[in-house]
């Protein structure tokens, strides 16, 4: 039996050698970031709280690989489904900060070995990272429009699958199937209970990564959500890897 991998704390990375580059940003509701990167190869990491989310390469010059994350082209799958999920994060207010590191190369027997390679490589290989997605089939599934709201959520489902308390939302989102869903509060109480006081006072709350157990709710079941507190509604938007 495999032993579940660890997370990786933002703290760990910056005591091996990586350094704070900048943030993800909305500037002008576009995805920003906060400082442009050197030019040179490395291996980046997009951190929430303190853990990383994901680990990536750019084999030539970590500016215009991440560049290519606010403005990904019509095929860059992996660019539009990691788009997604920052501009979630910040729109939510959750902080989304990218660290860096460019190891040296080194020579094998003649051969030479690219140490931004193999870093990445070893940090995917030994670390839980949710972003992260093997593969070159992932993709993010464009929003379909005029998606009716479920009126009454509980009616017609199976919401006993999964545990905790917001195992129910995860099960009626996997049962509903569709790339749209706007739900009230209200709804989703008739599912889970009362929520907390939070989260009709905070955008954080509603912040897309799985360090909260709402959130691996509807992150399990493949959503990602936008929340509007004041209103006290959201809709929730699939995505697939």
């Amino acid at each position: 039996m495999k032993s579940e991998k660890p997370t990786l704390r933002t703290d760990d990375l910056l005591k091996r050698g990586f350094i704070h580059a900048c943030e993800w940003r909305i500037i002008e509701n576009r995805l920003k970031q906060s400082a442009r990167l050197p030019d040179h190869p490395g291996v980046y990491a997009f951190c929430i709280d303190g853990v990383a989310q994901y680990i990536g390469l750019a084999s030539k010059s970590l500016a215009r690989r991440i560049y290519g994350y606010e403005k990904p082209g019509s095929t860059q799958r992996t660019n539009q489904r990691l788009n997604e999920l920052l501009l979630a994060q910040a729109k939510s207010g959750i902080s989304v900060q990218i660290v860096v590191a460019s190891p040296p190369d080194f020579e094998w027997n003649g051969w030479s070995i690219s140490g931004a390679e193999g870093l990445e490589a070893a940090l995917i290989r030994d670390y839980s990272l949710p972003w992260n997605v093997r593969g070159s089939t992932a993709k993010v599934s464009a929003p379909r429009r005029n998606t009716p709201s479920p009126k009454r959520p509980t009616e017609g489902f199976n919401t006993n699958r999964h545990p905790g308390k917001y195992g129910p939302l995860r099960s009626f989102l996997e049962d509903c199937r569709q790339d749209r869903i706007s739900m009230t509060f209200r709804q989703i109480e008739d599912l889970v209970g009362k929520l907390p006081k939070s989260a009709s006072l905070y955008q954080a709350w509603w912040g897309n990564h799985e360090g909260n157990s709402q959130a691996k709710a509807w992150m399990g079941a493949r959503y990602l959500v936008e929340a509007n507190p004041a209103g006290r509604s959201v809709i929730f938007r699939k995505f697939e890897y």
